[in-house]
C-alpha cells in the first residue's frame, strides 16, 4: 500500500461553463493532485502539480468564477494553466481539503518536497 497525504470524494467541474458537476476520487500525493473516476481506478483523469504562491498557485475558499453556481463548500485550486473548481460535500471534508492544499501553496519547494507526506485518509466511504 502506499500511504497518501490526503484522498477523498469531491465534486469537479470542467474549465467551460457547459460543464457540469462530476464526483471524482482525489488523491493528494506531496505535491501532486490526481483525480479518477472512482478509488478503484488504475490510472488518473488528471494528475495536477501544485507549487506555490510564488509560482502563480492559489487556493480560495469559494468558487471564484462568479458565473458558476456557487456550491456550499467551494474551492478554487489556482494554476498558471487553469483555475479548478472543487467542491466538498461536508464542512469537515471541505476544511480538510483547504487546510492541505493552502499548505502545500505556502510551503516553498524543495528537493524533498516531491516525497509523500504522512497520511491522514479516514476510511474510504462513498
Amino acid at each position: 500500500t502506499h500511504d497518501f497525504t490526503k484522498a477523498g470524494y469531491l465534486d469537479k467541474t470542467g474549465p467551460t461553463l457547459s460543464n457540469g458537476w462530476r464526483k471524482r476520487w482525489f488523491v493528494l500525493d506531496a505535491r501532486r493532485l490526481r483525480y479518477y473516476g472512482n478509488p478503484l481506478d488504475a490510472f488518473e483523469l488528471n494528475d495536477i502539480e501544485i507549487g506555490t504562491s510564488a509560482g502563480g498557485y492559489a487556493v480560495y475558499d469559494d468558487i471564484t468564477d462568479k458565473r458558476r453556481p456557487a456550491p456550499q463548500y467551494g474551492i478554487t485550486l489556482v494554476t498558471p494553466e487553469r483555475s479548478f473548481y472543487l467542491n466538498s460535500n461536508s464542512l469537515e471534508d471541505y476544511q480538510s481539503w483547504l487546510q492541505a492544499l493552502r499548505q502545500l501553496v505556502e510551503t516553498p519547494t524543495s528537493p524533498t518536497s516531491l516525497e509523500p507526506l504522512p497520511c491522514t485518509v479516514p476510511a474510504v466511504s462513498s
